[in-house]
């Protein structure tokens, strides 16, 4: 939404930063390591522009660690529920408020165009067989080209944003405060956001939301109605699911794993962050561990599924026995990759008024059973998290 304000009063496009009049950084951060790399990339920004050049600083940082952005920024800041900020801006016109919802009950999805990574050359081929396929069938609409043209964008994804906020209360995250109430869009706005880029060529589809176990829960509706639309249309296309909570993820499974067997699911990421049932209640994540294993390993039976979890190493009063139960769950599913997290406290948060922290050097020892388990993740992001990590009394 903000760059579609923006480009409607006028404002146009550079990706070169010094020359541009304004830069809005959008900011992720769940983490004090994360926060820690929004400030330094703050800093960096802040010197290669020009003088004159305005930063706002967007998302959820202005609100997760509001005081320890204002040692550093005292511009201007935006944050998932106010963009007043931008009003603001010199040359604006046309305010903020008289743009859609960003999302809503009236909002449309916009789509966000993705390209996987892939060889560089082997990508400029590609996009130019493109151009030329569409050039020729433009030129010749007799030609049977349409089913080549489709096929060169398979690799291509489009993301469609579902809902926004979280009804969840995790016990050491800081993000839903900035991000608000849920508010979701209505399904018909939804199932036509897929309609559309299905017939635009888009094969791949990915779906976000800051909680999407909790889609529809404000309108009427539920994530199991948009996995039943999934299911009922004749179309050939798959969608990747980002963080389902594990109680949603039990909840819808009968439509979920449907779904994974008809082969309409090529990513799923359930977060785990613990397989101990104590540390996942002291999170306010309580699930059924045992059945949480159970339906896990039947996903993983279809390779086409990329299955991601995430971890959180030394949460408070974790016990290297309840550590060796999360190794267990993660030895036991053979996740396609883990994303490895260490505990940092986060302002406001209940878990950063848990005593019995855990120290750096026992989170060190953790993070190197998880590389002696065999476990796939990536190691050199796990040791920058953990060296951006703060020592907790």
């Amino acid at each position: 939404m903000v760059r579609r304000f923006l480009l409607l009063n006028g404002l146009a496009e550079d990706s070169d930063l010094t020359r541009a009049d304004l830069v809005i950084l959008f900011t992720c951060a769940f983490c004090q390591s994360k926060i820690a790399d929004m400030l330094n990339e703050i800093a960096r920004i802040r010197s290669v522009i020009r003088e004159g050049c305005e930063l706002v600083v967007g998302s959820c940082l202005p609100k997760t660690d509001g005081a320890g952005l204002r040692k550093v920024f005292s511009g201007k800041t935006i944050t998932p529920t106010d963009f007043s900020a931008l009003n603001r801006l010199p040359g604006i016109t046309s305010g903020i408020e008289e743009m859609p919802e960003a999302i809503g009950r009236q909002a449309a999805c916009e789509p966000l165009v993705i390209q996987p990574p892939s060889n560089t050359a082997r990508a400029r081929l590609k996009a130019l067989a493109l151009g030329a396929t569409r050039s020729l069938m433009r030129t010749w609409p007799a030609l049977p080209l349409e089913r080549v043209a489709t096929r060169l964008e398979t690799d291509r994804r489009m993301g469609v944003f579902i809902s926004s906020g979280c009804m969840r209360k995790c016990s050491y995250c800081a993000i839903r405060f900035a991000t608000g109430q849920l508010r979701s869009k209505p399904l018909d706005v939804v199932t036509r956001a897929f309609s559309e880029g299905l017939d635009r060529g888009y094969r791949k589809f990915e779906l976000y939301a800051d909680s999407i176990g909790d889609y529809g829960l404000d309108i009427g509706t539920d994530l199991g109605e948009l996995f039943d639309w999934f299911s009922k249309s004749h179309r050939v296309f798959s969608v990747g699911i980002y963080d389902l909570h594990p109680q949603a993820f039990l909840k819808f499974f009968g439509k979920l794993f449907s779904l994974c067997r008809a082969g309409r699911i090529h990513y799923l990421y359930v977060p785990l962050q613990s397989g101990n049932a104590r540390i996942l209640k002291l999170m306010n994540r309580s699930c059924d561990v045992n059945a949480l294993l159970r339906k896990l390993l039947e996903v993983r039976k279809h390779r086409g599924v990329f299955l991601q979890t995430s971890v959180i190493v030394g949460f408070p009063t974790e016990t290297d026995a309840e550590f060796e139960e999360t190794l267990a769950f993660l030895r036991a599913v053979r996740f396609s990759n883990v994303f490895v997290h260490f505990y940092s406290d986060m302002p406001n948060t209940e878990s950063s008024k848990l005593a019995d922290k855990i120290d750096r050097a026992t989170m060190l020892l953790r993070l190197k059973r998880l590389g002696r388990a065999g476990i796939n993740y990536d190691p050199d992001m796990a040791r920058h998290e953990w060296e951006a990590t703060p020592a907790l009394g």
